[in-house]
């Protein structure tokens, strides 16, 4: 089977099994965070930072159409990044750890009212930016 009807075959058996999308999961330790991901195709993986090794944090929202969906993309020191997003498990245990493990990043009630408001507007800013690295454009 080529790979791209066995991709849709996998999807459509995950749908119908009741998954509604790709899942992921956030674990904090006290050194690092590790992010777990199952996609609808049935690609797994797993990563795990140290807190010393994110370089930048910028958060955001996509419009979702009939709702907005709050976002953080974390760039790492080794170039590579990883979005986070508000309907991944363990999202409020990474937003308060950040406030913690990264110098200076400020609290969520501090950053969450000006990018959540006005509605449908993406309203980046940027959180976090490790001394001495440098910032790109936080999509590339």
């Amino acid at each position: 089977m080529n790979n791209s009807l066995s991709r849709f075959m996998n999807r459509t058996i995950a749908i119908l099994k009741g998954r509604k999308g790709d899942d992921y999961a956030i674990t904090v330790h006290p050194d690092e965070v590790v992010m777990e991901w199952l996609t609808l195709e049935g690609e797994s993986g797993s990563r795990s930072v140290r807190w010393n090794e994110i370089s930048s944090v910028v958060t955001y929202k996509r419009d979702l159409y009939t709702s907005d969906m709050l976002c953080l993309l974390c760039k790492f020191s080794d170039g590579s990044q990883f979005e986070f997003n508000e309907e991944m498990s363990c999202w409020q245990s990474l937003v308060d750890a950040l406030s913690l493990h990264l110098p200076g990043f400020p609290a969520y009630s501090e950053w969450w009212h000006p990018v959540a408001v006005p509605a449908f507007s993406t309203n980046e800013r940027l959180l976090f930016q490790r001394e001495g690295s440098q910032l790109s454009d936080p999509h590339s």
